[in-house]
């Protein structure tokens, strides 16, 4: 048994290191004539890959015999050559060219590629981001025809992709969802992608049902020089401008690149009162220590605030149109929507990555701050003052248990064809009209604040010709603030946080609940999460034959810290979570476990509705469930 072993590992070693070629190469420019940085060169079969250094070149190990190389680079067309590998150690290939691509620039000015009019958090998520951004003819062109449907490609969602930048995952964890607007317009930046369909394999993630998308940032990638672009649309927005420089490898080893974009929408394009306001800017720097080593740093910040639609209902389509938003209302001979999704979240990302023939290691450090805002009219005490509100539909009066009414049916399709839009007016009046000064109406806005830090590292390398070893693991800190905020009293002085609808407040610990512009009101909690993921993949590449397989572990643990006492559930204060020494070191507090034999949980802990009395060496002397001031009394004379 010994022997068969040494001599498999013999016979592994020699058929490794026999008949390997030093393969060498340059990649030029064709107009220019000068060296072509970030040139991706691969092989299929067997796969090998290498990327061009400031001086055009690349260098990989091939055996020999024949086979097609693959030269790529965004911007520029693909080329394709066949060689012949016949020495026995080393060979040099002839010059290869690249030029410009005229086509995929003009792609790029057509295309739209985010589709922020979709909510991220509804239920009929469009695909058109994930579609967009793939390179397959069909998907790119059902997505741009379709991008505000129903519409999901063998029934995946947006949550089903893993979107990465740098390395960085870019799903949020509330709805395993890409926020695709914190780089809107930065086209020229974010266009070196590469995708996978599928469950197929990648060289950066594990990737999620319907395949992930690896985003790469990086200067040296990019063809140096100054890009202008201007564009106009009747969909998301009326016009965009950007502007794009990039300086290429410099001598000290030194490259960057800055990108600024500007998308509008005074009163919506192809609907009706739907603001389009954004922004981009973004820097990138790259430092080349060697042909080996580099760092680079980037930096994005995409602030965008835009008007929402509605989702309508056969009969409202029969009487206003698919055009038709009722959020929407005149105030002041101005288009104000009543609800706005508003998106400020800058992401930063380090990465140092080595590059070696075909061994690669990526770290990566990533940093995302900010908040996402939902604006909505909320009311107190009030009906809702939406026109296709259903109350307000003449169905309301057809279908009544006591029969239809067709007179009051018909008046009321009159009144919704003269006035179709929310009223703005009406609520600063019915505000206006309270004895106390109370808003029954208000702007109240539902925001997510985050702060998310990313740690990544990413390897890959050649176990022999056929085998190639790929690991990754990531690790994702995220803390989170939400509440719904008053952006605007419209008018009255305060607004009541209270459940008119259960009669309890939204916080029993607040005994003043009158909130004013810029408070917290309704809910409020804080979320901490920990997500660690481990993966490790084997691809195997014969002559006619490609199989892979992987493995991953994936760990989530969520504390959530509710900050409001919301009577209608007794558990939606303070800390949930079953790592209770964590928490109490935190807080500087004492706890003991008492053991209750009769317990399903087998131990109590100590909650606001009672008090554990501990002696001086904090072991249990006492529980005191009736709170009231004699019996705390009464129980610690006892204890004398």
């Amino acid at each position: 048994m010994l022997k068969k072993i040494y001599l498999y590992v013999l016979l592994l070693f020699t058929v490794t290191t026999f008949a390997q070629v030093k393969v060498e190469g340059i990649v030029t420019d064709e107009q220019t004539s000068k060296p072509l940085q970030g040139v991706k060169v691969r092989v299929n079969s067997p796969r090998r890959e290498a990327v061009t250094d400031s001086k055009g070149r690349y260098v990989f190990q091939l055996p020999q015999g024949d086979f097609l190389l693959i030269y790529s680079l965004s911007g520029d067309t693909t080329r394709e050559e066949v060689v012949m590998i016949e020495n026995e150690h080393s060979q040099a290939l002839p010059a290869v060219s690249l030029s410009a691509d005229y086509a995929q620039e003009m792609e790029q000015l057509a295309v739209i590629t985010e589709t922020e009019l979709e909510d991220d958090e509804s239920q009929s998520d469009a695909m058109s981001s994930l579609l967009q951004s793939s390179q397959d003819v069909f998907m790119r062109r059902a997505a741009f025809d379709f991008s505000s449907v129903f519409f999901k490609p063998r029934g995946y969602d947006s949550k089903d992709l893993t979107v990465l930048i740098n390395g960085i995952p870019m799903n949020r964890l509330e709805n395993g969802r890409a926020q695709w607007a914190n780089w809107g317009g930065l086209n020229d930046l974010t266009r070196n992608q590469e995708i996978t369909n599928g469950i197929d394999k990648s060289d950066y993630a594990f990737g999620g049902l319907a395949g992930s998308n690896y985003i790469t940032i990086r200067p040296s990638l990019n063809r140096a020089g100054l890009r202008l672009s201007s564009s106009l649309s009747n969909r998301s927005y009326v016009g965009r401008l950007m502007a794009t420089y990039n300086s290429g490898v410099q001598r000290n080893g030194l490259a960057y690149t800055l990108s600024a974009s500007r998308r509008w929408a005074a009163n919506g394009s192809w609907v009706d009162g739907t603001l389009y306001n954004a922004y981009a800017f973004a820097g990138a720097v790259e430092y080349q220590l060697s042909n080996h080593h580099n760092f680079n740093l980037i930096g994005m910040f995409a602030p965008v605030k835009r008007g929402k639609t509605s989702p309508l209902t056969q009969e409202t389509i029969d009487l206003f149109g698919y055009q038709y938003n009722p959020y929407w209302g005149d105030q002041n001979g101005n288009k104000r929507n009543s609800r706005n999704r508003i998106i400020s979240e800058p992401i930063f990302v380090l990465s140092y990555n080595y590059e070696k023939n075909d061994t690669r290691l990526n770290v990566d450090l990533g940093y995302q701050f900010g908040e996402i805002g939902n604006t909505r009219i909320s009311y107190g005490n009030a009906t809702n003052p939406e026109p296709n509100y259903y109350r307000r539909m003449p169905s309301y009066y057809i279908n009544q248990p006591s029969g239809a009414n067709w007179d009051l049916a018909n008046l009321q399709k009159e009144y919704l064809l003269n006035n179709s839009q929310l009223n703005w007016a009406d609520l600063y009046r019915a505000n206006s009209n309270t004895t106390d000064k109370r808003s029954a109406f208000i702007v109240s806005n539902d925001i997510n604040r985050e702060r998310t830090f990313t740690g990544n590292i990413n390897f890959t390398t050649p176990i022999d010709p056929h085998i190639k070893f790929v690991s990754g693991a990531v690790y994702r800190n995220i803390n989170s603030d939400n509440f719904a905020q008053i952006d605007d009293l419209l008018g009255g002085e305060y607004f009541l946080n209270y459940d008119y609808f259960e009669g309890k407040p939204y916080d029993a610990n607040d005994a003043n609940m009158r909130k004013t512009k810029g408070d917290k009101w309704n809910y409020f909690y804080a979320l901490k999460s920990n997500i660690a993921e481990v993966f490790s993949q084997l691809e195997f590449n014969f002559k006619n034959t490609e199989l892979f397989v992987a493995a991953r572990y994936h760990y989530t643990d969520v504390q959530r810290d509710g900050k409001f006492d919301y009577p209608l559930y007794p558990n939606s204060y303070g800390i949930v979570l079953d790592d209770l020494p964590k928490v109490a070191k935190s807080y500087g507090v004492k706890y003991q476990k008492v053991l209750l034999e009769k317990s399903v949980m087998e131990y109590s802990v100590a909650h606001s509705s009672s008090l554990y009395v501990l002696d001086k060496n904090d072991k249990f002397v006492a529980e005191i469930s009736n709170l009231t001031a004699q019996n705390i009394k009464k129980t610690l004379e006892n204890l004398k």
